[in-house]
């Protein structure tokens, strides 16, 4: 009998992972010409609670973009996706970028 496990987080090796592959990235999207300032660990409020984005990127011409960091065979969660639709429709940027050879 195969179990599945169900729920969030991977462990400490998937946590890890993940944070290799938020930091790379935010080193990578720093050095871009438009880019004012990066912030890792972002939390913004929402009527379903907070929801945590790994990446801000303010850019130059003042918009904002929040990345959620998705390594390997990460997926994007119910609640995630439900806040982030959330948020897209009360005008914010968010986006999911895959890493998955990490």
């Amino acid at each position: 009998m195969t179990v599945k496990r169900i729920g969030t987080g991977g462990g400490a090796a998937n946590v890890e992972k993940g944070n290799l592959a938020r930091d790379e990235l935010a080193i990578r999207i720093s050095k871009n010409k438009n880019v004012a300032a990066v912030r890792t660990e972002v939390t913004i409020p929402t009527p379903g609670g907070n929801r945590k984005y790994d990446i801000e990127v303010s850019l130059k011409d003042g918009r904002k973009v929040y990345l959620e960091v998705k390594a390997g065979t990460g997926r994007t969660s119910v609640m995630q996706a439900a806040k982030d639709a959330y948020l897209k429709t009360n005008g914010f940027i968010v986006t999911t970028v895959r890493m998955p050879w990490l």
